[in-house]
């Protein structure tokens, strides 16, 4: 296996956790206009709502609608990828290829705590994920 076969795989792999890193910062950028939501309803007199505070309300939901739209979407497209990477991974023949990868790719651990979880060297982890990227086929 190349180098650029090796990285094409590594990219293929990392999506689903590329997708989860998008959907907790939407996440995030949701809470915080929920946040600045809640102040301004916070300052909105018994009178009710008027002028600028009015827009600016309307204008927070708007972007918090849109906003859960988008995680929704990265939702089902992260489920869609894990699936897809979880089935290429499971057409390995070796189990502990496919805990590494698995650990690795879907979970999102280190070599080194895999090391330690399988009770192996980094060295021979390390070989076990090039030799589980090397027989892994994509797409």
């Amino acid at each position: 296996m190349t180098r650029e076969e090796k990285k094409e795989k590594v990219r293929w792999l990392m999506r689903f956790r590329i997708l989860e890193k998008k959907i907790r910062s939407l996440d995030d950028e949701r809470r915080h206009y929920e946040e600045m939501a809640e102040k301004v309803t916070g300052s909105i007199t018994e009178t009710g709502i008027h002028g600028s505070a009015s827009r600016k309300l309307d204008d927070m939901v708007a972007d918090i609608d849109t906003i859960e739209r988008d995680i929704d979407a990265k939702r089902h497209e992260a489920f869609q990828t894990r699936q897809q990477i979880s089935n290429a991974i499971e057409q390995l023949r070796d189990e502990t290829e496919k805990h590494i990868l698995r650990e690795k790719f879907l979970k999102g651990e280190y070599l080194e705590f895999i090391c330690v979880d399988l009770n192996y060297s980094y060295q021979h982890i390390r070989r076990l994920y090039n030799r589980a990227l090397s027989h892994l086929k994509i797409r």
